[in-house]
């Protein structure tokens, strides 16, 4: 029996980190494992208690429940860090067993422990990469949306709830990330893709990591769909997730970009429009005439070009203010356009001149045109407590037989809309050869 044991404790002092104190927590013995690991000899140890290698890390709390354990007889077992003489730091998977009496008292205490250290530093490294990871999700101000490689969502940040409307548990574990994504797109999509690749794609999850499967990151612009039904567009990044070779998972980061596009829009928008009135500017304006100067050229078609001009605007931004003359101009513009044809373009030019495009019309059509305008614009408007009426001014030039270039066309119009001016207020006057030679003699100052 006494062989045995030695053989045991042969055993255990070859494979374990070994202390045997007394009751009262004073080291009566250590193996070398125990002065391998905490740098201290035997000597150094004996006769002290655990203290020696206390790293400070664990709470009092923590030791009176060990204590608490062991003296009533029972076995602790748990993980602690210690410090070793050289003040490195390593953890070991402790258990404490008691020796007991007679009477089922303790009186001696065997302590065996293993190193852990690495384990511990890995878990920890692991800890800081989620902790990392958790932050990031949480944090990112982006959608970030995970899924495993069947499609099935396995993360939804809290940026992706508030995008969507989502909660994460709706949808983590129970969904694609179909649910939000405009069916009919996703269909055109996968039509567009089985071509792009070769080979059949189905309209569903695929589409959105068919080139990610392939090494590829794929971009591309998408529309999600809100849980309460709006419709928003993104931009979407989807890469595959690997371990090793091997496909784990997907994911998707997801920005909303309607304020980029609505930016977007409005600059493609004050391009070709006055910004005031939200009419064609000059260049669109420029833009339209040729291609009706092409049109009639190949179709041997008529269109005819309108100056307007308001009588007595400067009177009214002078005496009523800049605001109350860009809100006359803004309902100036609603009125011309209600009198006009989708077909036809309305712009301004800047101030108060406005000129109209109207393509296949009669001489007798543009008269109605006319009548119309003339009729319709010096109707009362009220701004702002201010009843203001406004007189036009108007000059026709006939497309192509009075000019066939864009530059001749508004010269022309300039013309004929200066000496219906000359007229009187509420006036009309076609563009003709004997107006431009009259219009040498004018002085324009006494138009205004």
């Amino acid at each position: 029996m006494i062989r045995e044991l030695q053989q045991f404790k042969i055993a255990l002092d070859a494979h374990a980190i070994v202390a045997i104190t007394d009751y009262k927590g004073k080291i009566c013995y250590v193996n070398n494992k125990f002065c391998e690991i905490s740098k201290y000899s035997a000597e150094e140890l004996v006769g002290k208690d655990h203290r020696i290698i206390n790293s400070g890390y664990h709470s009092k709390e923590f030791f009176r429940n060990l204590w608490d354990t062991i003296k009533s007889g029972k076995i602790w077992k748990g993980e602690i860090r210690n410090r070793a003489k050289d003040n490195s730091i390593y953890w070991v998977d402790t258990t404490i067993v008691p020796f007991l009496d007679d009477e089922g008292k303790p009186y001696q205490f065997i302590a065996i422990r293993a190193e852990v250290t690495l384990r511990k530093q890995l878990e920890d490294e692991i800890l800081a990469k989620v902790a990392w990871q958790t932050a990031i999700l949480s944090y990112a101000g982006h959608a970030m949306i995970a899924t495993n490689p069947e499609g099935v969502i396995q993360t939804f940040n809290p940026t992706a709830e508030d995008m969507l409307g989502y909660k994460a548990e709706e949808l983590v574990g129970k969904a694609t990330p179909a649910v939000f994504h405009e069916p009919n797109e996703v269909i055109d999509r996968a039509a567009k893709l089985s071509t792009e690749l070769g080979i059949a794609i189905e309209p569903g999850f695929e589409v959105f990591v068919a080139r990610a499967r392939k090494n590829h990151a794929y971009e591309d612009e998408w529309t999600y769909i809100h849980k309460d039904g709006t419709h928003f567009p993104v931009r979407l990044i989807v890469t595959a997730i690997k371990n090793f070779n091997e496909i784990i998972g997907f994911l998707g980061i997801a920005q909303n970009i309607t304020e980029q596009k609505d930016i977007l829009n409005k600059t493609k928008f004050l391009a070709t429009h006055d910004e005031l009135t939200g009419l064609a500017n000059r260049y669109l304006l420029y833009d339209r005439i040729q291609q009706l100067l092409s049109d009639i050229e190949r179709n041997h078609g008529s269109a005819a070009m309108l100056m307007i001009d308001l009588n007595d605007f400067k009177k009214i931004n002078d005496t009523l203010g800049h605001d109350i003359g860009d809100l006359l101009l803004k309902e100036v513009s609603k009125r011309l356009t209600s009198t006009l044809r989708a077909i036809d373009t309305v712009a301004r030019l800047g101030g108060d001149e406005f000129v109209v495009v109207t393509p296949h019309v009669s001489v007798a059509g543009i008269k109605l045109v006319v009548q119309k305008i003339i009729h319709l614009l010096p109707y009362p408007i009220f701004i702002a407590n201010n009843e203001m009426k406004i007189g036009v001014s108007i000059g026709i030039t006939l497309i192509p037989s009075e000019g066939k270039d864009t530059k001749t066309l508004l010269k022309n119009c300039d013309i004929a809309m200066y000496r219906a001016k000359k007229m009187g207020r509420n006036n009309y006057q076609f563009f003709s050869g004997e107006l431009s030679n009259e219009v040498t003699v004018l002085n324009p100052k006494t138009l205004d």
